[in-house]
């Protein structure tokens, strides 16, 4: 597993920052939803529960699973704890149909805190992301100024979100001018 990501800038207001967050490996895992023996498996190496409902996050050791599709997780895993994962899950998973796929060079993860971190993000998505309709545990892939990007909340006013390489520096122009008002 290899580190070869880009580092982007940092925005930071009273009421609105944004930093890239690189202390995770992103794994894209898919498996066959109709093998009940392969989410344990997943389960058991990754210390982690894969058997989630429908937009939904677990949480567990600094660890994430996303869902996002009924044979899909997104996982991110402590950068240190990738190469011991890797191993452990091609011995348990051997002879069944799955993937494991290390993305963290495809796609970029930010953290965005700040008491207007939904209103500046709620600027170019047409998701709700008020905390009424979107909380912890849940996670929604959407568009944020046409930008594809998967958002979860970690705390109240902190919100990861996941996007292509390619449209990180874009998007972090985007909330440059997004969060101008609340300066």
């Amino acid at each position: 597993m290899s580190d070869n990501r880009s580092t982007y800038p940092n925005i930071s207001t009273s009421v609105f920052s944004i930093e890239q967050e690189m202390n995770f490996t992103q794994l894209n895992i898919r498996f066959d939803p109709t093998d009940i023996s392969i989410l344990p498996i997943f389960n058991g190496v990754m210390d982690l529960n894969l058997d989630i409902a429908p937009n939904t996050v677990s949480k567990h050791s600094g660890n994430f699973a996303l869902w996002l599709g009924p044979d899909e997780r997104l996982v991110l895993v402590a950068n240190d704890k990738i190469l011991d994962l890797a191993q452990r899950l091609e011995r348990e998973l051997n002879g069944r149909h799955y993937s494991f796929v290390e993305v963290s060079s495809g796609q970029v993860i930010f953290d965005l805190k700040g008491k207007e971190v939904r209103n500046v993000i709620s600027k170019g998505c047409s998701v709700d992301l008020h905390h009424k309709y979107f909380n912890i545990g849940q996670c929604v892939q959407t568009a944020i100024d046409k930008i594809n990007v998967i958002c979860f909340p970690i705390e109240e006013n902190h919100i990861r979100i996941i996007v292509r390489t390619s449209y990180a520096r874009a998007l972090i122009g985007w909330f440059k001018d997004a969060c101008l008002e609340f300066i």
